[in-house]
């Protein structure tokens, strides 16, 4: 029976994580998205609660849920705006609502439905199982996107297994950055696989053979991160270094710094693959123009130059409630576009909209240093939230963070890896005290 358990669980986690890191795909049955299956599976969880009154998880979920649901109530207050404006006074129109109307059933799905599926599964698990069944996960992607990158008809073929079309399908036939579960790692995939270092630094203490484990875990995080976006670089390297010094491995991050940069460097004067060195010319940009004496990136160029302006609207307070990002997919009404989620909000919603931005901004930051576990109000405590409040905002300057079912699934599910990991160790100090 506990095998069946951990069979049961171990293979719950994997398709947890598909769920994550997967897309929306072509099926005999129409286009099924992993926002679908979290729906349906998280509802049938959901139901059985309620049906033998079980309400002890859910109430567990809401204590560790709350700052999310507050989350997605200022989504919510964004898209109440919009209506009242397109439906009392004509103002904007059908697409922004329905953009809107989308992201909040995105939230819902995510904290709700998906919160519910992952807490079940995870519950199940021991600290060790859950760990190591993340590792096997990701070396699964690592192989994956290594076959996609190396084998350019792999990669289309599975590409057309996705439901990417239109602009996004002509970018993704020619990015190297079409890999992963659904054929896209950017931004958001690439941040979402930075959060799971805190699950593996939290679960360091309660394994054995750590170093070796911990060392595997990040290389394959590292190498995922590489081959999807600098962006989740960039957090990689602020969480290692904090987590570093949060949990007390000094040496770890010293080692693994300069075993990372031989490597690179090896790879970088042996590899004939131009796919190799693109990818890492194009990860490293930043480091490699620092050593040159430029802070700069093509993509930074991009963001200052052509997405963060300032846009003359009909009503500075309320907003025009159109929609202006998604660069060239939309074609934009006030004749430019952005992916700056305050430049998008403030075009739709206004002076209200870019306030609401801000405020999504300091609860995402809150999120992401409550992953610290930090209690003691120290120099370091103040250091680290002021740190994260800085990669939040960086994130709303660059993007409009909460259109990624990606991103909002793997924060809930990190959040629920650290309470699980953290209750079982008061549970073994307890027992050890006895």
């Amino acid at each position: 029976m506990q095998l069946r358990t951990n069979i049961s669980g171990r293979v719950g986690l994997w398709l947890i994580l598909f769920t994550i890191f997967g897309g929306a795909y072509k099926t005999a049955f129409g286009t099924i998205s992993t926002s679908y299956i979290s729906f349906v599976w998280g509802g049938w969880i959901l139901i059985i609660y309620i049906y033998h009154s079980y309400y002890v998880r859910l109430n567990f979920l809401y204590r560790i849920s709350r700052s999310y649901y507050l989350y997605a109530f200022f989504i919510s207050v964004l898209l109440i705006v919009s209506l009242i404006q397109f439906s009392f006074f004509g103002i904007g129109d059908m697409l922004n609502i329905d953009l809107q109307l989308k992201r909040v059933m995105q939230a819902i799905v995510s904290f709700t439905f998906f919160a519910i599926t992952a807490d079940y599964i995870i519950n199940k698990l021991t600290v060790r199982d859950l760990f190591l069944g993340i590792i096997y996960f990701l070396l699964f992607i690592t192989l994956l996107c290594v076959i996609q990158l190396s084998n350019d008809s792999f990669r289309i073929w599975y590409l057309n297994l996705t439901a990417i079309d239109g602009y996004w399908y002509e970018w993704a036939q020619k990015s190297n950055r079409a890999i992963g579960l659904k054929a896209m790692s950017i931004w958001d995939t690439s941040v979402s696989y930075s959060f799971l270092l805190f699950i593996a630094f939290a679960a360091y203490f309660q394994l054995k053979n750590k170093n070796i484990l911990l060392y595997l875990f990040v290389a394959l995080v590292f190498l995922l991160i590489v081959m999807s976006g600098r962006t989740g670089l960039l957090f990689f390297i602020v969480f290692s270094c904090l987590l570093s010094i949060r949990y007390k491995i000094y040496g770890f991050m010293f080692t693994y710094a300069i075993t990372s940069v031989i490597c690179i460097f090896f790879i970088m004067l042996v590899s004939e693959s131009e796919t190799v060195l693109r990818v890492i010319n194009f990860a490293f940009e930043l480091i490699m123009n620092i050593i040159n004496g430029k802070i700069e990136t093509n993509s930074t160029d991009d963001l200052i130059n052509n997405h963060l302006f300032i846009p003359h609207l009909d009503n500075i307070f309320w907003g025009d409630n159109i929609y202006i990002g998604d660069g060239d997919e939309v074609i934009s009404k006030i004749g430019r576009s952005s992916d700056s989620a305050f430049v998008i909000n403030y075009v739709s919603n206004g002076v209200i909209g870019f306030f609401i931005t801000s405020i999504l901004a300091i609860i995402n930051g809150k999120m992401i240093f409550s992953y610290f576990n930090i209690h003691n109000k120290s120099v370091f405590y103040f250091f680290v939230l002021l740190v994260c409040f800085f990669l939040s905002f960086g994130l709303y300057i660059k993007v409009l963070v909460y259109v990624s079912a990606t991103l909002l699934k793997a924060m809930i599910f990190t959040t629920i890896c650290l309470n699980h990991i953290f209750k079982n160790k008061i549970i073994v100090r307890k027992t050890y005290e006895k």
